[in-house]
């Protein structure tokens, strides 16, 4: 395991840093193929693994959604799909709504085939895809495509944040209302020139550098991004850039760990995050050393968005103190892989993604892809999610008993 940026001064190992440890989930690992790129997202009780990359299958690209139960520990049958699937779903950008997987963006092969045209969602009751920007003008639709990018939905409004088209890469924030019935178009909410986008970090005062890979999470009007890179360099994890949706501006606020001379995260991209109410938790990814190699991480932080408990209204970043802390570790080091929190077992689920295997001797590392299924539990499950494994288990073979607890897991159109 890569260590933090802090020496062991104190005599702190890896193991009392990191006392906590992903296990793996015991499934048949051979109904779902290796892939990485994928995203997934939990509705209900299921985990959906939305698309990926293998370049040793007849098709590289998948565009496939594939189903694990929480409940029955088990991979399910697909769905047979109709609709138009998105044929790009290789960092691709996903999350849930309701019922519904709203997927965005990505690439075909080669890597930076984009399409201007990529919102898509996906009904998870029928598996039904709608192609949501198909039909937009150029006046009204993006004006590039883009992948490695982020999506998050606030108040029923998809924003998308930064990406790359394979050559050039972008700070830019897109906004796109789910629930307008009339003008519907993509927004501009930030977009620089590309010189000012391929300015360092430390050229800029509070907007961020043009990145992929990075993550976002969601505070009150804030998006939060951490970390992401380039192909050959990553930036500052330490840097928090919080973009103001109603404001239209960012704002850079530094964590406090180097100031407290506490531990602090190597910087990565092609890491996951995962939010918890205010807190966030962020797993494996890939740094670069200073020697310009490449190093798979498995460590586990978290980082509370507002330990003040303020008010969304009162909120001010600038005036946070933002600490990372040490929770664990992936089973296995690994980056672009997927992971998703449900809060009835109160567990992050991770799945798949690129981990290094040694061939014997020193430069003989291969980047390998794996199907692996491992899961963290951060509190214990609800006796809503222990009842129900229960259940499923005990009437194994009871079709009418497994209809019943089938159709527990409907979950409404879209969000209350």
């Amino acid at each position: 395991m890569a260590r933090t940026r802090r020496q062991n001064e104190d005599g702190a190992t890896a193991q009392s840093l990191f006392p906590r440890c992903f296990e793996i989930e015991n499934v048949d690992s051979n109904k779902i193929s290796p892939r990485s790129g994928q995203r997934s997202v939990i509705i209900g009780d299921i985990l959906y693994i939305i698309g990926g990359f293998n370049p040793e299958l007849s098709t590289q690209i998948m565009d496939e959604i594939n189903r694990f139960s929480l409940t029955q520990n088990r991979w399910l049958e697909s769905l047979v799909p109709t609709g138009s699937a998105s044929k790009c779903m290789a960092s691709h950008a996903a999350t849930s709504y309701g019922r519904f997987i709203i997927i965005h963006g990505g690439s075909a092969l080669p890597f930076g085939t984009v399409k201007k045209r990529a919102l898509y969602a996906y009904d998870t009751q029928n598996g039904e895809w709608f192609h949501l920007d198909k039909n937009l003008s150029d006046e009204n639709g993006l004006s590039r495509g883009i992948y490695g990018h982020t999506i998050n939905i606030i108040n029923g409004t998809v924003y998308i944040v930064g990406g790359t088209s394979g050559n050039l890469y972008f700070n830019s924030v897109y906004s796109f209302d789910l629930d307008s019935k009339v003008n519907t178009k993509w927004e501009i909410l930030f977009e620089q020139d590309i010189e000012a986008m391929e300015m360092d970090d430390d050229e800029h005062e509070n907007v961020p550098a043009g990145r992929y890979r990075h993550e976002t999470a969601v505070f009150g009007d804030y998006l939060i991004m951490i970390g992401g890179g380039e192909q050959t360099r990553i930036f500052d994890i330490n840097k928090l850039y919080f973009f103001n949706v109603k404001k239209r501006k960012w704002t850079k606020v530094m964590t406090a760990n180097k100031e407290l001379l506490q531990y602090w995260p190597l910087s990565r991209k092609c890491h996951s995050l995962n939010q918890v109410g205010n807190v966030i938790y962020i797993m494996g990814g890939q740094t670069i050393t200073e020697q310009h190699q490449p190093v798979t991480l498995s460590d586990v932080w978290k980082l509370d968005l507002n330990p003040n408990n303020d008010h969304p209204s009162n909120y001010e970043p600038k005036k946070t103190k933002f600490i990372w802390e040490p929770v664990g570790q992936t089973k296995i080091p690994c980056h672009f892989h997927s992971s998703s929190y449900n809060a009835k077992s109160n567990s992050i689920y991770m799945f798949g993604g690129n981990t290094v295997v040694n061939m014997g001797g020193r430069g003989h590392d291969i980047v390998k892809r794996i199907n692996l299924l491992s899961s963290l539990q951060l509190s214990p499950p609800t006796l809503q999610h222990i009842s129900k494994r229960a259940a499923y288990k005990a009437h194994d073979g009871n079709a009418f008993i497994q209809r019943q607890l089938d159709e527990s897991n409907i979950v409404s159109p879209s969000p209350a």
